[in-house]
């Protein structure tokens, strides 16, 4: 299982956007390890100031490996999360 620490938080802290007030949007793919890191996520995010919208799975799309960013709207940027890559 991943979690927040090392590699991990120093990626997540590169993608992070420099405005706490942008929205985030995490989403997860339907597997019990990404929905836990999602959610190891978000708490990081809740206690450094971050607004974050939702955190949800990701019902449609092809299946993936590791995170990114997706596509960003005005308002919000969205974290996806696939499947870890061991």
């Amino acid at each position: 299982a991943r979690h927040l620490e090392g590699e991990y938080k120093t990626e997540l802290e590169k993608i992070l956007p420099k405005d706490k007030d942008k929205g985030i949007v995490i989403s997860h793919i339907s597997d019990a390890e990404a929905k836990q890191f999602a959610y190891e996520i978000k708490d990081y995010l809740d206690k450094n100031g971050y607004k974050i919208v939702d955190v949800r799975a990701i019902l449609q799309g092809d299946p993936f490996n590791g995170w990114r960013v997706g596509p960003e709207d005005n308002r919000n940027i969205k974290l996806l999360i696939g499947s870890n890559i061991n």
